[in-house]
């Protein structure tokens, strides 16, 4: 399958599953920053898809270098006043929508990396620096963990973020795409 092909059905596998938006982007459309954009989190050194347990941001830098596009989306949550935890069910719903995306470009040969909206919260608690993660497989980093700052990225593409978030939360994917068959 044609590179530009893919990418536009990744759009649209994102898009079926319940992305509120998403578009295909260069990557020279990534904002990087020269640390991880997780300094605050409260799972910074307990959660195993944080720093300092993921590769330096050096090597990110380099492998997002041999990338062109990506498909960059959104999983638009309201936020319940009297559960705002219950937001984060947008996130969840990220790392599945990428987990799927992955699948799709790699049962069609193409290399891919999808990055989630923030830690792995498929464990809670997670195991933890230094235990073995439970879902291996499953597990993805956070777009700050990476270094990416995710608002003016977003802002990049025309989707400006507001903080603090008031009555919904737009949970932001990305799935780096390289290669394919065809052209």
């Amino acid at each position: 399958m044609p590179k530009a092909e893919m990418l536009e059905q990744v759009k649209t596998l994102l898009l079926e599953a319940g992305a509120s938006r998403a578009v295909v982007i260069d990557t020279a459309a990534i904002d990087m920053l020269n640390e991880p954009g997780c300094g605050s989190c409260p799972e910074l050194g307990q959660n195993i898809s944080r720093q300092p347990t993921i590769p330096p941001l050096d090597v990110f830098h380099r492998e997002l270098e041999t990338y062109r596009q990506a498909v960059l989306f959104q999983v638009r949550v309201p936020v319940d006043p009297d559960n705002r935890n219950d937001a984060f069910r947008g996130a969840n719903q990220v790392h599945d929508m990428v987990l799927d995306a992955e699948q799709f470009c790699q049962a069609n040969g193409a290399g891919v990396r999808g990055i989630i909206a923030t830690c792995c919260r498929l464990c809670r608690p997670c195991a933890g620096v230094g235990s073995p993660c439970r879902y291996p497989e499953r597990i993805r980093s956070g777009m700050g963990a990476f270094g990416i700052n995710v608002v003016e990225t977003c802002s990049r593409v025309g989707w400006p973020l507001e903080f603090p978030v008031r009555d919904y939360v737009d949970w932001t994917g990305l799935v780096l795409v390289r290669g394919g068959g065809g052209a």
